[in-house]
């Protein structure tokens, strides 16, 4: 029973570092424990704290409060919270500010969003959503983000079999390199964008979506490349 394991552990007082993250699937709403682990007497040496998944159903106003009274706390995972609305997506970026000495993973903002993906290399559903809240970030919007680019581009090579993360990394590179600005990114990280196009145009050739992705990518690269 979840909830008995969660007033078990708010009573660990020496606890240092709690992962409870998991693939989101709480259909029981808040729990009632999440109150004892926010407040100040439970968990008072806490560091490291992983709520990525958000089983236990926390609310912007909870990850406050943990914040605020845990002092020891250097490290926080807000990330893949499907359940939440967009303004405690926001609500956490937000947050992140107010903590700078904290490394924070979470569902919006490029450096927590970067944290997802650094944090996360082998839990494909983390990186799955990451990519995805990274493309609808970049849609509208023309940066040159080499930390990120090179992120994506590790992910993709570390799940070249999951088609999934492969056409999701090459919508978000080509969001990530359409900018006139792109030509500030360096030629060996554009390089590497266009092998992994490469690779993943001779991996999976029977995806068409994916082949378009490809060569809008590839046409793009390869005009900066050949600008510089």
């Amino acid at each position: 029973d979840i909830a008995k394991l969660l007033h078990t552990v708010v009573e660990l007082n020496q606890l240092r570092i709690l992962d409870v993250s998991d693939k989101p699937r709480n259909a029981n709403g808040r729990y009632d424990a999440v109150d004892r682990i926010c407040s100040p007497e439970a968990l008072p040496l806490l560091e490291h704290i992983d709520l990525s998944g958000n089983q236990f159903g926390f609310k912007l106003s909870d990850a406050r409060a943990l914040l605020e009274n845990h002092p020891r706390l250097t490290f926080a995972g807000f990330a893949s919270w499907l359940s939440s609305h967009e303004h405690e997506l926001e609500g956490i970026y937000r947050l992140s500010h107010h903590y700078p000495h904290i490394t924070m993973l979470g569902d919006r903002g490029d450096q927590l969003l970067l944290n997802t993906l650094t944090r996360n290399k082998d839990r494909a559903f983390y990186l799955q959503h990451a990519l995805h809240s990274i493309f609808e970030a970049t849609s509208n919007r023309e940066s040159v983000k080499p930390d990120l680019l090179q992120a994506v581009l590790r992910v993709m090579r570390l799940h070249l079999r999951r088609m999934e993360m492969i056409l999701a990394g090459t919508a978000v590179i080509y969001n990530l390199t359409r900018s006139e600005q792109s030509n500030q990114l360096p030629l060996d990280l554009l390089n590497r964008a266009v092998r992994m196009t490469l690779t993943a145009m001779e991996k999976f050739p029977e995806y068409r979506q994916l082949q378009k992705n490809c060569f809008l990518l590839y046409a793009v690269i390869l005009c900066f490349i050949v600008l510089l």
